[in-house]
């Protein structure tokens, strides 16, 4: 309603973004899980007629209808059904298809609106930046994509480090740079990573969504808000060090 009100008083078109988060298992491979739905407690149909119904019934009204609402989708959801199987609850969530019949069902209903723009969340390159992660995450994303109901056209693109800490733009040194005979990403900070900054593992990203078969109009979402890069010790310049 606030945002009504500004882009009434602005004249301008105003984009509010909505996190949609709750999956059933929801949080499957953290530390301390504070998802409210489980698989196990019919966790996937609450999820769809309390939860996904709810949001798209609100937003649906004519009153929203010249706002732009931008739809963070299920963060850390489907990355996890890639790395974490190892966990119980993220097997859990993978057996049962709670999670991509759910981020499915969010897009279909979603994706109807005309004025939602969705983003499906992909992790961050220390994450997925291993062609070992990279591909079967790029494979499964885009194949529960093209199972919604609009099929490629459900998404409007991906966001990445959402709540996290990897650093946007790289500014003074490349993955493959050699420092004392050995590349960049040999460092054990990056542990032979592909990437080595947010822009590149989403230019790359983007390029194998394409190559899926999504729509070559999709874009790329970047959260900056913890990127690192912040304060009176963000570096000026290369570093002369040979470590």
């Amino acid at each position: 309603d606030n945002a009504v009100k500004q882009a009434s008083s602005s004249g301008q078109t105003v984009v509010i973004t909505i996190v949609v988060y709750d999956l059933p298992d929801r949080d499957c491979a953290a530390l301390a899980s504070n998802g409210e739905l489980t698989v196990a407690n019919n966790g996937l149909a609450t999820y769809k007629s309390q939860y996904i119904d709810a949001i798209a019934a609100t937003i649906n009204q004519a009153k929203y209808s010249k706002l732009r609402i931008s739809a963070i989708i299920e963060p850390d959801s489907l990355p996890n059904l890639v790395t974490n199987l190892n966990l119980a609850k993220c097997a859990e969530a993978n057996s049962s298809g709670a999670y991509v019949q759910g981020v499915q069902y969010a897009l279909s209903k979603l994706h109807a609106i005309s004025n939602i723009y969705n983003y499906v969340d992909i992790g961050h390159y220390g994450w997925l930046g291993w062609p070992s992660n990279f591909q079967p995450a790029a494979t499964l994303i885009s194949n529960t994509i093209k199972g919604a109901t609009g099929g490629a056209s459900s998404v409007d693109g991906f966001i990445s480090n959402t709540a996290n800490y990897t650093a946007t733009n790289e500014l003074y040194m490349t993955a493959n740079q050699s420092v004392s005979g050995n590349p960049v990403r040999s460092a054990t900070f990056y542990q032979w990573n592909t990437y080595i900054d947010q822009a590149t593992f989403d230019a790359s990203w983007k390029a194998a969504m394409i190559a899926n078969g999504l729509p070559s109009t999709i874009g790329m979402l970047n959260d900056t808000s913890r990127n690192g890069w912040g304060g009176s010790g963000r570096p000026t310049g290369a570093s002369t060090s040979t470590d």
